[in-house]
């Protein structure tokens, strides 16, 4: 059984995701594959994601010694651990200025698309990326004190399902 950890990075913040068997790899590596593995900052929170050993079938997500899921969904386990780990990124991140924002390039220049929670960034940000944008996040932007650019939160883009069918023509959501 296939055993690991992966630490994320972001805004000189990190957690760490210790995992085992393939379903939770892949959980893994399908949320953090393009997100910083290094950095300055230690993690300071550690997640588990392991095999339910009393449910077959079943996977439960810890962060430290809470219970944050337990079932079979990996989808409502990955949002959870997404979620869950990105609070914990923006909540201990420092040094700069963070957004909570769609973030994409064109042409070699950065576009930030702050909003709240269900304001449409997602949706914004993914039309946006059918029309040639290059993605970069659609949930966390940092721009460190003093720099001219700035760093986003790798993940894979989160489309809730109302917005489901403005973007039918350009994604297969089945």
């Amino acid at each position: 059984m296939s055993t690991g950890r992966r630490i994320v990075c972001f805004a000189n913040s990190a957690i760490a995701v210790d995992y085992t068997g393939e379903r939770a790899a892949a959980i893994v590596d399908f949320l953090y594959r393009h997100a910083p593995s290094q950095g300055l900052a230690q993690p300071h929170r550690i997640y588990r994601l392991a095999p339910d050993r009393n449910q077959p079938g079943n996977l439960r997500l810890y962060r430290g010694d809470t219970l944050l899921y337990s079932g079979q969904s990996e989808a409502e386990c990955a949002d959870c651990l997404m979620g869950d780990s990105t609070h914990h990124l923006a909540d201990a991140s420092h040094g700069g200025l963070l957004f909570h924002a769609g973030g994409l390039a064109w042409q070699g220049r950065g576009i930030l698309l702050p909003g709240s929670i269900g304001a449409g960034k997602t949706t914004l940000t993914a039309w946006l990326v059918t029309r040639g944008f290059d993605l970069l996040t659609d949930e966390l932007v940092f721009v460190p004190e003093g720099a001219d650019t700035f760093q986003s939160l790798t993940r894979p883009l989160n489309i809730k399902r109302p917005s489901r069918a403005v973007l039918q023509p350009y994604f297969d959501f089945n």
